[in-house]
C-alpha cells in the first residue's frame, strides 16, 4: 500500500499546481474578457459603430462625373496586397499607367529640401539655389525650377482640368478586421501629388502668375477632401500633412499681395470646407470600431510591424498570456475616450497636455497598459495637429478676409469686428481659450493676428518664447523684423 499510496500523493503534488496555475489563467482570462465586454458596451450604448464599414460612404451616382475618377487617380487604386510583404506594399494589376504618378520624373532631393524649409518666405529659392549650385539672382533658381517641374506639366493639367468637378470619394472597400488589410498604398502617392503641386504654386507664384498658382492648389484641395471619405487615423494623419502643405503658397500669396480678389474669395470657400475636428472625431471613431474586435484575434505580424513602424518596439510576449489582450483593449479604450475623443468634442485642450504627462508615468512593464502607453501618444500628437490646423485655418480665412478688406477699402481695419458681415460671418474665435482672435495692426501698414499656444498664455503675438526658446503664440503674419521668424500656418 506505501508505494501506491506514495504514487498517488507525488500525483497530486504535481498536479496541485498545475490546475491551480490553469485556474488562474482561466480566472484572470475571464477577468480581462468581462473588463473588455465592460468597455465594448460602454462604447456600443453611446450609438458608435461596431465595424469601420458602418462609417463608409455609398458608392458615388453613376451619371456624375467627379475629381476621383481622373484615370491617373483610378489606376492608382487598382492593387491588391502582396503577400508575405512588407507592410504598405502593394502589387499593382499592370506596370503601365498605375506607375505614372508614383514614379513621376522629379529630382526627389529638391523635393525633400524645399519641405523642410518651414516657415516659406521668399528666400527659399536661393537656399534650393545653394543646394543645387545654381547661380544666382534669385530669379535664376525660380527658372530653374520652373523648367524642372515642366516636365510633369500634361500630368498636373489633366488633374486642373479634373478639379473642377466636384471631389467625390474613392469608394475603398472597409471590410477589413486588422490594420494591415487597410487598402491605403495610394495614400502615399497623394501627399508627393501635394508637395508637387504647393511647389508649382509657390513657383507660379514667385513669376507673379497668381492665376496659375491657384489652380495648381486646386488639386491638393480636392485630393484631401476624397480622403475624408476613409474613416482611419492613418487617413486623417495623411490629410493634415497635406493640409499643412496646402497654407504656405496661400501665406506666400498673401504676404506678396499676389491673389486677385476673385481669387481671395475662392481660396475662402475652400478652406471654408476644411473641418479638422469634425474629421477627426471621424476617424477616431473608424479607428475604434477596427480595434473592437482586436482581442478577439491573432495580431499579424504585419499588423505588429505597422504599429511598431509608428511607436517603436512593442513587448508580444505578454500578449502570449490569456486575458492581458482584452485587459489592454479595455483599458486602451477608456484612455482613447477620455484623451481624446472627449477633448475633441468639448474643446477642452487643456486635457490633452495633462493626458501626455500621465502616459509619461505609466510603468514601462504595465501589462495592462501596454498598448495606449505606446500608441495613445500617437493619437495626441494626431489631436494636436489637428487642433493646430483647425487654428491655421481660422487664421488663414481671417487673413483672406481682411487682405479682401484692405483691397475695398485702401487700408486694414482697427479690429476684427469690422469684417463682419461683409468679408466674415461671425468674429472668429481662438480655439484654445473660447476668446475672439488677437489681432494688432502694426506700423508698417501690416498686422498680426493670432491664437495663444498650447501653453495657453497670450504673448502678445510672440512666435518664441524668449524664456523657453520654444513656440509660443501661434501668429499669422508678414513682419519680418524683431528677429522672430513668420510663422504662416506651420507648426512643427
Amino acid at each position: 500500500m506505501a508505494k501506491p499510496r506514495l504514487a498517488w500523493d507525488l500525483f497530486v503534488a504535481v498536479l496541485t499546481p498545475v490546475v491551480v496555475v490553469a485556474l488562474a489563467f482561466l480566472g484572470y482570462r475571464q477577468l480581462g474578457i468581462d473588463a473588455y465586454e465592460t468597455a465594448k458596451a460602454e462604447w456600443l450604448a453611446r450609438g458608435e459603430p461596431s465595424h469601420i464599414s458602418d462609417l463608409a460612404l455609398p458608392p458615388l451616382l453613376p451619371d456624375q462625373s467627379y475629381f476621383c475618377q481622373n484615370p491617373l487617380l483610378q489606376a492608382q487604386l487598382r492593387f491588391r496586397s502582396l503577400a508575405g510583404g512588407a507592410p504598405g506594399q502593394a502589387l499593382y494589376e499592370d506596370e503601365g499607367q498605375q506607375r505614372i504618378l508614383g514614379n513621376m520624373d522629379f529630382p526627389e532631393l529638391l523635393l525633400q529640401s524645399f519641405g523642410r524649409i518651414n516657415p516659406p518666405t521668399r528666400t527659399d529659392f536661393a537656399a534650393i539655389a545653394t543646394t543645387y549650385s545654381l547661380p544666382e539672382p534669385s530669379i535664376a533658381p525660380v527658372a530653374k525650377i520652373s523648367r524642372l517641374l515642366s516636365a510633369n506639366d500634361a500630368i498636373f493639367r489633366s488633374l486642373i482640368e479634373s478639379a473642377r468637378l466636384p471631389a467625390g470619394h474613392f469608394g475603398m472597400i472597409w471590410d477589413v478586421t486588422d490594420l494591415a488589410d487597410a487598402p491605403t498604398p495610394h495614400y502615399f502617392v497623394w501627399t508627393k501629388l501635394t508637395k508637387l503641386c504647393t511647389l508649382r504654386a509657390r513657383v507660379a507664384l514667385a513669376q507673379r502668375e497668381s492665376r496659375s498658382a491657384f489652380e495648381e492648389l486646386t488639386v491638393p484641395f480636392r485630393l484631401t477632401e476624397t480622403l475624408e471619405a476613409d474613416p482611419v487615423i492613418l487617413a486623417s494623419m495623411i490629410r493634415l500633412t497635406m493640409q499643412m502643405m496646402t497654407i504656405p503658397p496661400i501665406w506666400e500669396g498673401l504676404e506678396s499681395r499676389s491673389w486677385a480678389s476673385t481669387e481671395l474669395l475662392a481660396l475662402e470657400q475652400e478652406l471654408a470646407k476644411w473641418k479638422p475636428i469634425e474629421d477627426q472625431i471621424r476617424c477616431y471613431r473608424g479607428d475604434c470600431a477596427l480595434g473592437l474586435n482586436l482581442p478577439d484575434r491573432r495580431i499579424t505580424e504585419e499588423e505588429w510591424a505597422i504599429r511598431e513602424s509608428m511607436t517603436g518596439p512593442i513587448p508580444r510576449w505578454p500578449f502570449q498570456i490569456p486575458g492581458v489582450a482584452y485587459f489592454n483593449a479595455a483599458n486602451y479604450f477608456r484612455a482613447s475616450y477620455r484623451a481624446c475623443y472627449l477633448p475633441l468634442l468639448s474643446h477642452d485642450w487643456k486635457s490633452v497636455s495633462r493626458e501626455r504627462l500621465y502616459i509619461d508615468g505609466i510603468p514601462e512593464y504595465d501589462l495592462h497598459s501596454i498598448l495606449h502607453r505606446k500608441e495613445l501618444p500617437i493619437f495626441l500628437l494626431v489631436t494636436e495637429r489637428c487642433v493646430t490646423l483647425a487654428i491655421h485655418v481660422i487664421l488663414a480665412r481671417t487673413a483672406i478676409a481682411l487682405e479682401r478688406y484692405h483691397l475695398d477699402r485702401g487700408s486694414y481695419p482697427s479690429d476684427l469686428a469690422a469684417l463682419v458681415p461683409d468679408y466674415l460671418s461671425t468674429l472668429p474665435t481662438d480655439l484654445m481659450d473660447g476668446a475672439p482672435l488677437r489681432y494688432i495692426p502694426i506700423e508698417n501698414g501690416r498686422f498680426k493676428v493670432y491664437s495663444i499656444g498650447w501653453d495657453f498664455r497670450d504673448q502678445k503675438g510672440k512666435i518664441k518664447d524668449q524664456r523657453t526658446g520654444r513656440l509660443a503664440d501661434q501668429v499669422w503674419t508678414y513682419d519680418l523684423a524683431g528677429g522672430d521668424e513668420p510663422q504662416p500656418g506651420l507648426a512643427p
